[in-house]
């Protein structure tokens, strides 16, 4: 197998009859295409096997591909031809294997990506949010990395049309304070240009401590959203940019609510007991050393999925 950066000119033609990529926009056609690869298999060589699980998408641009079932053939498919035009064999686990007949070229997509362009595409207020070019070397696109990040690959694609209507634009200049620590929470906020820092103001100093510095496609204010509680941090503007931000009301129903599992104290301490589970106090380090659950792990909410691979994946938390 061997890669390929881009879609060659002797593929556009297919790439524009794929279903469904041909039901996106350019604008939505070209996101994709920057996170997809072109893939080369030689005569039989096998693009994925039956009982694989994958998050991609794969769709045949030229070759003959042979679909088959405990080594049984089931179909054979043309590069170009009225079946090549879907993705191959979608279900997961893979019902069927995908093995090269000839010297095939393959496009791979991420499947969650692609359903949320879909999504997004389908929106019916989708010019609140229209995308205008950004330099690829200054921002980059702040939208791929905000759909590809690991709280919004768990979101519905029907949530995520939902949401991208009720998005609110909002220009910002350098210096402006968007959150304020301890004030109540009122939005979700995510980049779609500029850089701001996240710091902490602490009782035994004048100055904040610097938490993170975020730029395009990075998102805030999720903490007090979540917990229902006050602002733990403040956020400054580092430059000129412009947000994007989402109501309480709107998080709490697309997105905290649908990806949250709620467990109560008395099913958490039963997990403690039984099953060797682990408290995670997601509180400041201050918060933490005042009173807490003993032999309970300290990692503050804000800096969770930044070391969340650093956890003992063995362990329940």
């Amino acid at each position: 197998m061997a890669a390929m950066p881009a879609i060659d000119e002797q593929f556009e033609s297919v790439f524009q009859m794929l279903v469904p990529i041909n039901a996106l926009s350019t604008q939505r056609q070209q996101q994709l295409l920057a996170q997809a690869e072109v893939l080369k298999f030689g005569s039989r060589e096998f693009v994925f096997r039956e009982g694989d699980r994958d998050n991609f998408a794969y769709s045949l641009l030229d070759g003959t591909l042979e679909l088959l079932t405990q080594d049984q053939l089931v179909k054979k498919i043309d590069g170009g031809s009225s079946d090549g035009v879907y993705p191959l064999a979608q279900l997961q686990p893979r019902q069927l294997s995908a093995r090269a007949k000839s010297r095939v070229t393959v496009l791979r997509v991420d499947r969650g990506l692609m359903d949320k362009l879909l999504a997004i595409d389908g929106a019916d207020d989708i010019q609140k949010v229209t995308v205008s070019e950004i330099d690829a070397e200054d921002d980059g696109d702040w939208m791929t990395r905000m759909l590809q990040s690991e709280l919004f690959s768990r979101v519905p694609a029907a949530n995520i049309q939902r949401v991208f209507t009720e998005l609110e634009s909002v220009s910002v200049k350098a210096g402006d304070v968007i959150v304020e620590q301890d004030a109540p929470g009122d939005f979700y906020y995510i980049i779609q240009h500029g850089r701001c820092e996240v710091s902490r103001r602490t009782s035994g100093g004048k100055n904040g401590i610097k938490l993170a510095e975020l730029g395009p496609g990075e998102t805030f204010g999720e903490e007090a959203l979540v917990s229902d509680s006050q602002r733990n941090a403040n956020v400054k503007m580092l430059t000129d940019g412009e947000l994007m931000r989402l109501p309480k009301k709107d998080f709490i129903e697309l997105i905290k609510t649908p990806l949250l599992d709620m467990l109560d104290l008395s099913e958490g301490e039963r997990r403690v007991a039984e099953n060797g589970a682990i408290w995670i106090d997601v509180r400041f380090p201050e918060e933490h050393a005042a009173g807490a659950i003993e032999g309970s792990i300290n990692q503050p909410l804000n800096t969770l999925r930044m070391h969340a691979e650093r956890l003992d994946k063995n362990q329940i938390l």
